[in-house]
């Protein structure tokens, strides 16, 4: 299933500037004719420039370059054009939380992926890390899966620095399917794992 993150805000985001076009249609439609010639054509022109970019962000946030799937062994980050980029296996996550906002934060929560369990999240062990406050949310957005796959896209990441992030951030929308599928994973490394040590030996 795809993840959609941040894209569900920019539609919330768009249907504001939707409504505000709309208020400037009915603005126009009132006021054409006791308007002048040249106010008639800058508002149209206006108008036109502002449904053109609503357009253009809408394409994007439906059908954006690089997205995320969330499969039985892992996350998978695809590149519309060339295929997928990076493959972040369930079994290399240590442990996965659920993230819930505090009292003073936005009105979201992340699934939190971690990665290595010894890593800091501001002054404390990222595995104490139960809700977070307004304060923390550019230290989520530097870990935050919709930003990193950005990187990847623009090439200012690498796969291997993906894959050594000490944690990822995911905005909850599947939460407890992802987590089946990381807890069902897990359980099929070890006994593989085992499985392996007990035929070596």
């Amino acid at each position: 299933m795809k993840y959609r993150g941040m894209t569900e805000a920019g539609l919330c985001g768009l249907i504001v500037v939707s409504m505000m076009v709309v208020s400037g249609i009915a603005g126009i439609c009132i006021y054409w004719h006791d308007s002048s010639t040249r106010l008639r054509v800058t508002m149209l022109i206006i108008l036109i420039a502002v449904v053109a970019c609503e357009m253009v962000i809408l394409f994007r946030l439906l059908r954006p370059a690089v997205y995320a799937e969330s499969r039985k062994d892992g996350i998978h980050v695809i590149l519309r054009e060339a295929g997928e980029l990076v493959y972040l296996d369930w079994a290399d996550v240590k442990d996965y939380r659920v993230v819930y906002r505090g009292l003073s934060a936005p009105k979201i929560n992340y699934d939190l992926l971690i990665l290595q369990r010894d890593a800091m999240f501001a002054d404390k062990p990222i595995h104490k890390l139960r809700v977070y406050q307004l304060a923390d949310e550019p230290a989520i957005s530097d870990h935050r899966l919709d930003e990193l796959m950005e990187k990847l896209h623009m090439g200012t990441m690498t796969v291997d620095e993906f894959k050594n992030q000490p944690y990822i951030f995911m905005i909850s929308e599947n939460t407890w399917n992802n987590m089946k599928m990381w807890r069902r994973r897990r359980e099929f490394s070890q006994e593989k794992d085992h499985t392996e040590d007990n035929l070596q030996r």
